[in-house]
């Protein structure tokens, strides 16, 4: 073996270790910045689930709701079929999947369960409400309505995750092209400049995941970054346009509670079918129950029993007309 053979080939071997090195130093920064998209696909899909959550709930709660209000008169006269009759157009629903009525004695009355198999990653949301009625003028619970609702995953979250996805895998042919190209270049120039351009990848996806977390954990008080020519500008900017529309929304959810607390009348918010969204401390005060127990309720629960056959909520929204309400207690108060 001549001297020139054995430099070439110590040369050759010298660059293949470096090459290599450099190759599983790139592939190790791929993997990482692989996992961390993933990470933050998974944040986003769970922020936008955590705000699709409390809608699916307080739906099932209307559902509920009017489903109790519906079977009154047949539970307490124990008729099944006049109970399967009320419940029939709740049936109708596509995102109920079960239902079923429990009398005040723990037995089972009635069952309804759909066939179909939810969707995979669907939303779910079990609310039981009380089924109330005022005999001999005591308020009595004569049963339970439970209503199980099921909706497929939101379309934004699984957009959303794709698009990272998608983001992810250019990103990662990116690493390796640039690893060939390194491949050429002097061992130590390769590898601190494969170093440098992983890292300059990296950041702005920690910094998405870091904003991500915030905004999951109900911090919205703090702007997601936009680099104007970063290659993620875009997700940068949806993500702090969501920042901005959810501090927005608790901004004025809270202010409303505090003027409406601030109120000495009794104040009740309602969404259009009647389904009791906000009750002031006023309200809760007079009919003596707590904010909770009122919340996804029909308004129809608290009017005295004469006055619910009447009551038109399309009319009282447009003017003024007088009603009963009944307390906790029993009492029946006229109210404005």
């Amino acid at each position: 073996m001549t001297t020139a053979n054995f430099k070439f080939r110590y040369a050759g071997g010298a660059f293949l270790v470096v090459v290599l090195a450099a190759a599983a130093v790139s592939g190790v920064l791929a993997l990482r910045h692989a996992a961390d998209t993933r990470t933050l696909s998974l944040l986003a899909e769970r922020t936008t689930r955590e705000r699709l959550d409390p809608e699916l709930q307080a739906r099932a709660q209307s559902i509920a709701a009017h489903a109790a209000d519906s079977i009154i008169g047949a539970l307490r006269a124990a008729d099944v079929n006049g109970m399967a009759r009320r419940l029939q157009p709740f049936l109708d629903d596509a995102t109920l999947s079960e239902i079923s009525v429990t009398g005040s004695s723990g037995r089972r009355l009635f069952a309804w369960q759909r066939s179909a198999a939810p969707a995979p990653g669907a939303l779910s949301a079990e609310v039981t409400a009380p089924v109330r009625a005022v005999i001999d003028g005591i308020p009595q619970t004569l049963g339970t309505v439970t209503v199980s609702l099921e909706q497929a995953a939101p379309v934004s979250a699984v957009s959303l995750a794709g698009r990272l996805q998608a983001e992810s895998a250019g990103r990662t042919r990116l690493t390796w092209l640039l690893m060939v190209a390194l491949a050429g270049s002097a061992a130590l120039l390769a590898a601190a400049l494969a170093w440098h351009v992983t890292q300059r990848l990296q950041r702005p996806v920690d910094s998405l995941i870091k904003s991500a977390e915030r905004i999951g954990q109900g911090d919205y008080t703090r702007p997601v970054e936009v680099r104007a020519h970063d290659a993620l500008a875009e997700l940068q900017q949806a993500l702090e346009r969501m920042r901005g529309r959810l501090r927005q929304s608790t901004i004025n959810k809270n202010y409303l509670h505090s003027v409406l607390n601030s109120m000495t009348d009794g104040v009740f918010v309602t969404s259009p079918d009647g389904v009791i969204k906000v009750a002031n401390l006023a309200a809760c005060k007079l009919l003596g129950y707590g904010e909770e127990e009122l919340l996804g309720r029909s308004i129809l629960a608290v009017l005295e029993e004469r006055e619910r056959a009447g009551f038109d909520l399309l009319q009282a929204a447009q003017e003024t007309r007088e009603t009963v309400v009944r307390t906790r207690s029993g009492q029946t108060i006229p109210v404005s």
